[in-house]
C-alpha cells in the first residue's frame, strides 16, 4: 500500500481539520462550562491561524468519493475527522470553507 506524504500545507490543514473536529466532539459530549470546550476551542483557533499562514481560504468536507481538504482527497483520516464528517452530513453540509478575515 502506497502512503501519502503530507506537504507542510496539508499538515497545517489537517492540524486545524483535527483539533475542529475534536472541538466539536468536547462540545456534544461535555456541558457548555466545561475547561474542554475552551480548551477544544483555542487549540483549534491556534491551528487555524497556523493554516492560514499558508494559504486563505481553508476548505475541508466529505463528498461522495470521500475526505477532502483544499484539493487533496484523503483516504486515511483521524477517526474524529471521520466522526466530523458524519455530523456534517447529518445537518447536510458537505463543504466548509474559512476565510482569514480583517485583523
Amino acid at each position: 500500500m502506497e502512503t501519502m506524504k503530507w506537504t507542510p500545507e496539508l499538515r497545517a490543514f489537517m492540524g486545524f481539520v483535527t483539533d475542529f473536529a475534536r472541538a466539536v466532539q468536547f462540545r456534544k459530549m461535555y456541558p457548555p462550562n466545561h475547561p474542554f470546550i475552551k480548551d477544544g476551542s483555542v487549540r483549534a483557533h491556534k491551528s487555524l491561524l497556523k493554516a492560514f499562514d499558508f494559504r486563505s481560504p481553508i476548505t475541508f468536507g466529505a463528498g461522495p468519493e470521500g475526505f477532502f481538504v483544499g484539493d487533496e482527497k484523503l483516504a486515511e483520516v483521524p477517526a474524529a475527522c471521520r466522526e466530523l464528517a458524519m455530523t456534517l452530513r447529518r445537518i447536510g453540509l458537505d463543504t466548509i470553507s474559512l476565510s482569514r478575515g480583517i485583523d
